[in-house]
């Protein structure tokens, strides 16, 4: 496995996040209501203004019965081409 900084894993995570949450069809509400969060504050996850923390992306993963190492992978929920 390749090893990444934590700047590279961050961004990662954040287009992963996206990803996932489009590939789902589901709103940043819809994730940022699990998070028990704003809107605001979810959307900055996904724009990398910030991090979002170990415990927040397990909540995520569980309930969409992802696995957390796909948040890492280059190429994990990217099955489908965004335009967002």
């Amino acid at each position: 496995m390749q090893k990444i900084n934590s700047t590279e894993a961050d961004k990662l995570i954040c287009k992963n996040l996206k990803s996932l949450r489009l590939m789902l069809g589901k709103s940043q509400q819809c994730f940022a209501d699990i998070l028990e969060i704003t809107n605001q504050q979810y959307s900055k996850f996904e724009t990398g203004q910030n991090s979002i923390n170990a415990n927040q992306l397990f909540l995520i993963a569980q309930e969409y019965s992802a696995d957390m190492n796909q948040f890492f992978n280059e190429k994990s929920f990217d099955t489908i081409d965004h335009k967002d």
